[in-house]
């Protein structure tokens, strides 16, 4: 196959049906990944400055978003509870 992709197992199942000519194949590859350096250099990697927590004011508006999120999640799950979607 192509560079970096090995085939380490092949099996093929034949079909429930004798008249069709399908079969399911079963396959278990290796596949190596590399990271091209030039396309890594071109985004821009978003650092934290975690010492801005520190301050109080940053630290409440965070403090209101969480618990904003936190009662939307909950209603969120209680209508698909309701909708008898259940919990995933």
């Amino acid at each position: 196959m192509g560079d970096g992709i090995q085939v380490l197992y092949v099996r093929p199942f034949s079909g429930a049906d004798c008249a069709n000519d399908h079969s399911l194949v079963l396959t278990k590859i290796r596949e190596r990944l590399v990271v091209c350096k030039q396309t890594a250099q071109k985004f821009n990697v978003e650092r934290f400055n975690l010492r801005k927590l520190s301050g109080l004011e940053l630290r409440k508006q965070y403090q209101i978003r969480s618990q904003t999120d936190m009662q939307l999640w909950r209603i969120y799950m209680t209508v698909r509870t309701q909708i008898g979607l259940g919990k995933t």
